[in-house]
């Protein structure tokens, strides 16, 4: 039976990562580290006045600044008892790290950011246009890093889909999947063995 030792989530912008991140540290007491949390330090660090916005920032990045950010979360994971926010994960340790991918449709998580103070002032159209790039940039950079789409759902233990499970369920499907040596994928409201 694996012994995971830390949760490692993974999914597209406005999925519900950070929802359920907050909700699993709450419950679970466990420390948290997010790699997009990281660079935006480093990039208030920087540009504490915003001359340069941060989406220009990061998309200025060359490919091994993004590789060390991606690998910072190496020795964070081996201190344990974390839970871990990182758009890639394919080249973490399965049998130590249960990873979970969070994911929704478009239509709703551009819904969840219209009242976001990074949207401001942009249509529902806009919004999901911009998610959409993103996810698409961030595929692209993760294949180049990796050789991986981060989407790929071989890579996880749990498929958690946010538009149609509670926190509750997710925490629940997470929490259950501690306790099994198959990895498990939630896709409605049952959790089913992977084949």
């Amino acid at each position: 039976m694996p012994e995971y030792r830390n949760i490692v989530i993974s999914g597209p912008p406005a999925s519900g990562k950070s929802t359920l991140v907050q909700e699993l540290a709450i419950r679970r007491t466990l420390r948290t580290y997010s790699v997009g949390d990281m660079l935006r330090k480093e990039y208030t660090d920087k540009y504490p006045n915003k001359e340069l916005s941060f989406e220009t920032w990061r998309l200025g990045l060359d490919l091994e600044y993004n590789r060390k950010a991606a690998l910072s979360i190496l020795p964070i994971l081996d201190k344990g008892d974390m839970i871990v926010d990182s758009r890639f994960v394919s080249f973490l340790d399965k049998s130590t790290n249960l990873l979970v991918f969070i994911t929704a449709g478009i239509e709703t998580r551009a819904t969840r950011c219209l009242d976001h103070p990074r949207y401001a002032g942009k249509s529902f159209e806009q919004i999901k246009k911009e998610l959409m790039k993103r996810e698409e940039d961030e595929v692209e950079l993760g294949i180049k890093l990796f050789g991986k789409d981060y989407r790929d759902h071989d890579i996880y233990h749990l498929i958690l889909n946010s538009e149609i499970l509670s926190v509750q369920a997710e925490f629940n499907g997470i929490s259950g999947a501690f306790g099994y040596t198959s990895g498990f994928s939630v896709f409605t409201t049952s959790i089913t063995a992977k084949s």
